[in-house]
C-alpha cells in the first residue's frame, strides 16, 4: 500500500507535465513526435533509460490486486515491453514507427489521457 501511495505521487505531477506540453505545444510535439525514430542514437538512448526505470519500479513494485493498484502494474509493464522492443529490434522499432500515422487528435487524445491518468493518481496519492 504505502509503494502504491508512493507511486502514485510520484507518476501525477509527471503525467500532468505530459498532457500540459502536449495539450499546449501540439505542434511542436507532433514534430517531436515524427523526428524521433529518425534519430537512432536518441531513441537507443532513451529506450536504455526508460528499461532502467521501468525495471526499478517492476521489481520493486508488483501488485496484481483487483484495485487501482494495478493501474501502475500494468502500466510499467507495458511500457518495460515497449522499451526491450526497442533495445532488442531497434530497425524494427524505427520501420514501424515510421509507417504509423501520427495525427494532431491523436496526440491531444494522449494528451487528455495523461491528464485524467494524472488527475486520478493525485487523488488516490492524496
Amino acid at each position: 500500500m504505502e509503494a502504491s501511495i508512493f507511486l502514485a505521487r510520484l507518476l501525477w505531477p509527471l503525467f500532468m507535465v505530459i498532457a500540459l506540453s502536449i495539450v499546449l505545444n501540439g505542434n511542436t510535439f507532433d514534430h517531436m513526435v515524427k523526428e524521433f525514430p529518425k534519430n537512432s542514437y536518441v531513441l537507443y538512448l532513451s529506450g536504455l533509460m526508460a528499461y532502467v526505470m521501468g525495471a526499478l519500479i517492476v521489481l520493486n513494485y508488483n501488485s496484481w490486486e483487483l484495485n487501482w493498484f494495478i493501474i501502475i502494474t500494468i502500466m510499467w509493464y507495458l511500457a518495460l515491453i515497449k522499451w526491450m522492443m526497442i533495445l532488442l529490434f531497434p530497425e524494427w522499432m524505427i520501420k514501424l514507427s515510421k509507417q504509423m500515422k501520427f495525427s494532431w487528435w491523436l496526440l491531444m487524445f494522449a494528451g487528455i489521457i495523461y491528464f485524467f491518468l494524472g488527475a486520478y493518481l493525485a487523488y488516490l496519492g492524496f
